[in-house]
C-alpha cells in the first residue's frame, strides 16, 4: 500500500469537525448484494460497516480508500436523545458529533459526510438543493479522496419523489449544477451543494439517495460491478467492527513504508529528527505488515469504546502483531504531541480473529473519542505499518 496523499490526511483532519454516528434495523434477504452467502445488506436494510462498503463501487474510490459510515438513528439513541418531526437538526446533531449540550465532550462520535452536514453545507442549502435535510437520514456512507466525494444516505422516507424539482438531468443522472465533473463554478455557489460550486451528481431509489462528485460512480452504484465489500482486507476489518457492535466507523488502507519514522514525520525533516523518532517508535510497530485498518465507535455503560481492527496477512502475523500493538497503545508515545498514549487512552481489551487483530480502547477521563481518528490523521505510529 502506498502512503496516502497529503490531501487525504487534510481531509481526515477536516472531517474531525463534523462527526455523527449510527445503527438501524431490518432483515430482508432479497435486499442483499455481492458474492457469497455472507453478503451484507444495503444501507436501507440492516446497517453495518460491511453493508456500507457494499454501497461503494470501485469506480468511486479514486487513488485511495477512505470510508466513513454510521447510523444516525443509533447515534441519537446512544446520546440519550430523540429526533422529533418538525424539530431542528441542530438540537440533536452536536451531541452525536462529539459536543455535549453543556459544552463538555460527548461520548458519542461519528464522522459525518461533508456534503450532507448542515454545519458545513448549511441546513437551508440541504433542503433547497436536495429537497430533504438530515432529519430524513437514518444512516450514511462516505468514500472521500479529495477532490472525489461519494455519499449514500438512507432513510425510510427517502425516494425519487422527495428530490427537488430544481435538479436537472445531465448524461442520464440528476445534477444540481450543469457542467463537467469536478469543475469549480464560483458563479453557481448559490445553486450548488458543494461549497466550491462543483456539480453533485444525484440518483435516488426508494430508501436511499447517492450523491457523487463524478458521474461514473453514480451510474455504477448498485450495479453488477465490484464494490469495496469485495476487498478481502477491508471486509475483514469491517466484519470485526460489526462483531464489536459499533454504530459508526472509518475504514481505510494502511499507511506503510520501508521507514516508519519517515511515514510519521512526512517530508522536510532533518536526519537528526528522523533518527530521534526511529528510537522513539522502536518496538511499537509490528514486524509483520498489515494492509487495512478500521476504527469503530460504540458506547458501553455511558462511556465511549473505540475498537481498532488491523488486517494482517495471516493468523500468526495477527497474533504477533496484537502483542506489539497492545504495547504501543499502552506504553507508546504520540509523536506529534510528544505525550504518552496513556494520557489519551487505556487498553480495555484485545483479541485476534483469524488475520484480524482488534484493540479496544477507553478514553482517559471521558476524553473525546474523536482523538483516535486524530491519531490516524496525524499518522501516529499506532497507524503506520511496515
Amino acid at each position: 500500500m502506498k502512503r496516502p496523499p497529503h490531501a487525504l490526511v487534510a481531509a481526515v483532519a477536516l472531517s474531525l469537525s463534523v462527526l455523527v454516528a449510527g445503527c438501524s434495523s431490518g432483515d430482508d434477504d432479497d435486499d442483499k448484494r455481492g458474492p457469497g452467502k455472507d453478503t451484507p445488506a444495503r444501507l436501507d436494510g440492516d446497517w453495518s460497516v460491511r453493508g456500507a462498503l457494499a454501497e461503494v463501487p470501485m469506480s468511486a474510490t479514486g487513488d485511495r480508500v477512505f470510508v466513513q459510515t454510521g447510523d444516525l438513528a443509533a447515534a441519537v439513541e446512544a446520546a440519550g436523545l430523540e429526533r422529533t418531526d418538525g424539530g431542528d437538526v441542530l438540537d440533536w446533531l452536536p451531541p452525536v458529533t462529539g459536543v455535549g449540550r453543556d459544552g463538555t465532550t460527548s461520548q458519542v462520535f461519528v464522522p459525518l459526510a461533508d456534503l450532507v452536514n448542515p454545519t458545513r453545507a448549511g441546513e437551508d442549502r440541504l433542503k433547497a438543493v436536495l429537497g430533504f435535510d438530515l432529519d430524513a437520514v437514518d444512516s450514511f456512507v462516505n468514500q472521500s479522496t479529495p477532490p472525489n466525494d461519494f455519499v449514500v444516505v438512507s432513510g425510510a422516507d427517502l425516494s425519487p419523489d422527495l428530490l427537488s424539482d430544481d435538479l436537472v438531468d445531465q448524461d442520464g443522472v440528476l445534477t444540481d449544477v450543469e457542467g463537467e465533473d469536478l469543475a469549480i463554478n464560483p458563479q453557481q455557489l448559490d445553486d450548488a451543494l458543494s461549497p466550491l460550486g462543483r456539480p453533485t451528481r444525484i440518483r435516488a431509489e426508494e430508501g436511499a439517495v447517492v450523491l457523487s462528485s463524478t458521474t461514473p460512480a453514480v451510474k455504477d452504484w448498485r450495479g453488477d460491478g465490484e464494490t469495496l465489500a469485495d476487498n478481502e482486507s477491508l471486509a475483514a476489518v469491517a466484519s470485526a467492527l460489526d462483531d464489536a457492535g459499533v454504530y459508526s466507523a472509518v475504514v481505510t488502507e494502511a499507511v506503510s513504508g520501508s521507514d516508519p519514522a519517515a511515514e510519521v514525520l512526512g517530508p522536510n525533516v532533518t536526519p537528526e529528527q528522523l533518527e530521534a523518532v526511529r528510537k522513539q517508535i522502536e518496538g511499537t510497530i509490528p514486524q509483520q505488515p498489515y494492509d487495512a485498518v478500521g476504527i469503530g465507535w460504540a458506547v458501553e455503560d455511558g462511556e465511549a469504546r473505540v475498537h481498532v481492527a488491523y488486517h494482517f496477512a495471516d493468523d500468526d502475523a495477527a497474533s504477533s502483531g496484537l502483542e506489539t500493538l497492545e504495547q504501543a497503545w499502552s506504553e507508546g508515545m504520540a509523536v506529534q504531541s510528544r505525550r504518552p498514549m496513556s494520557d489519551y487512552v487505556t487498553v480495555a481489551d484485545s483479541a485476534t480473529d483469524g488475520p484480524v487483530a482488534t484493540i479496544t480502547l477507553s478514553m482517559v477521563d471521558q476524553g473525546p473519542p474523536a482523538t483516535v481518528l486524530n491519531f490516524l490523521a496525524q499518522q501516529e505510529p499506532v497507524f503506520v505499518s511496515r
